[in-house]
């Protein structure tokens, strides 16, 4: 409910807004949530029952172990996400949609509102992981306060960006508010349980974000290399080349998280493995 709220109000208040506004909030919000619901929720979904669990074994060592790294692999799939939605956004919604009525004003204002929805991509994660942490410590009230908490932050926070930002400030918005709820969930969670292991989340994070910069600049420049040929050729083509850079830019990502080392690069690995010979396995039969 809270969240239907929240998105209630951005529509009322870009209803205000020059025109083609709510729409290019809502199919900047529906490429965003199908981003972060991919691969989030799924691994939201899969944890709750496991650290329900563990709760129910009072084994709150591992606990806080499997909590960790659920959400030490949503900070290494969804960072480089985002630096390749703000990277790629006009392309991306470009390729996508623009067609018919869907001008390139419709494109440059649709890209607009992605990239700064797409700033809060892992903080969606997080909150979805830790709304159904507090669920397995059979606590719903927490979670609710801090969601009508962020209500009110984001109202403020609409009234003040949408004057200097128009829709992209309401999209910023609804970022600003999902980091503030993350922060307090993350805070109430370390009273409730005795500590976290922040550090080891903070490392992995700096690690990632690294990473997706340094990603994020090759990416822009193999774009930049290719752009005046995506332009000059059919919409296929363009998706297929712009595949290719988003699959090379994903390749480069996990190549420089290997090299520096870091633990869940190596289980993501694994898991790939596993996939590609499950797979092979299935062609051959």
């Amino acid at each position: 409910a809270v969240q239907q709220l929240n998105t209630l109000i951005d529509r009322m208040l870009a209803s205000g807004l020059p025109e083609g506004s709510i729409a290019a909030l809502n199919f900047a919000n529906k490429l965003n949530g199908f981003v972060y619901g991919l691969f989030s929720m799924s691994i939201s979904v899969v944890i709750y029952p496991l650290l329900s669990r563990l709760t129910a074994e009072d084994n709150m060592v591992e606990f806080k172990e499997k909590l960790v790294k659920a959400l030490n692999v949503i900070t290494l799939i969804i960072l480089p996400v985002t630096a390749g939605a703000v990277v790629l956004s006009h392309p991306i919604v470009s390729v996508l949609f623009e067609r018919g009525e869907f001008t390139g004003r419709a494109t440059s204002m649709t890209a607009s509102a992605l990239i700064f929805y797409s700033l809060g991509m892992v903080f969606y994660g997080y909150r979805d992981v830790l709304n159904r942490t507090f669920y397995s410590l059979q606590d719903t009230k927490t979670p609710m306060i801090n969601g009508m908490m962020t209500v009110g932050f984001n109202i403020v926070m609409n009234l003040v960006l949408v004057r200097y930002m128009q829709h992209s400030g309401l999209a910023l918005a609804t970022s600003l508010s999902a980091a503030v709820t993350t922060i307090l969930l993350i805070l109430n969670l370390k009273k409730k349980i005795s500590g976290l292991g922040g550090k080891k989340i903070l490392g992995v994070f700096i690690k990632s974000a690294a990473s997706s910069i340094i990603m994020g600049f090759a990416v822009l420049w193999l774009y930049g290399i290719s752009s005046a040929y995506i332009a000059a050729t059919g919409k296929l083509v363009s998706i297929v080349i712009l595949g290719l850079i988003i699959g090379l830019g994903a390749i480069f990502y996990f190549a420089l998280i290997y090299a520096f080392r870091v633990e869940e690069a190596y289980w993501i690995l694994e898991i790939a493995k596993k996939l590609v010979a499950k797979f092979a396995y299935w062609h051959e039969f």
